[in-house]
């Protein structure tokens, strides 16, 4: 049986035998939180009310025509600017990020290549603050005594299993 939901990640196998495996990714990580979101919204706010404007001009010219305030066309512009500001943020924050596992050799990510030679665990951190209680995690490789960060901020689960595919996928026996 097949299962019908879908993996937080795509996984394809090249003929040369390397697998790409491609997902989500968050920008901004675990410091994302509700008072940056309010930040956000108080930088971005006034940008989004000027772009959105000019598309306000045509219904303000019949109401100033009858001389009444148009309560309702600011209540629309204010819902239109805030449309734009949560699409800015969500197109911003999240973006498609890809790896390259080749099996004995390493592992290509952000245009550097990591030997698995050189790599002696590769596992996930789970980065938690007072605003972001879940947090966000990332896949990490311990290489030549510093942590090499593989992927940007995911969730916890989608981390853990991208660091087990890259485990599976290596050729290597990981302790």
């Amino acid at each position: 049986m097949e299962s019908s939901f879908k993996k937080g990640y795509e996984k394809s196998i090249s003929s040369d035998g390397s697998i790409e495996l491609s997902f989500k990714t968050e920008r901004i990580g675990a410091h994302s939180g509700a008072g940056f979101a309010g930040i956000l919204m108080l930088a971005l706010y006034p940008v989004s009310c000027a772009v959105t404007s000019p598309a306000m001009i045509p219904f303000y010219d019949s109401h100033s025509v009858r001389n009444e305030f148009p309560v309702g066309l600011v209540i629309f512009w204010n819902i239109l600017a805030v449309a734009l500001w949560i699409f800015v943020v969500r197109k911003f924050n999240f973006q498609k990020s890809s790896l390259t596992i080749r099996p004995k050799v390493g592992i290509i990510f952000e245009g550097k290549q990591l030997p698995f030679s050189d790599i002696q665990t590769i596992a996930t951190l789970n980065e938690t603050t007072s605003r972001n209680g879940k947090g966000n995690a990332y896949v990490y490789a311990s290489a030549g005594g510093r942590k090499v960060k593989i992927t940007k901020y995911m969730p916890l689960e989608l981390a853990e299993t991208i660091a087990a595919e890259i485990k599976q996928a290596s050729g290597f026996s990981w302790g």
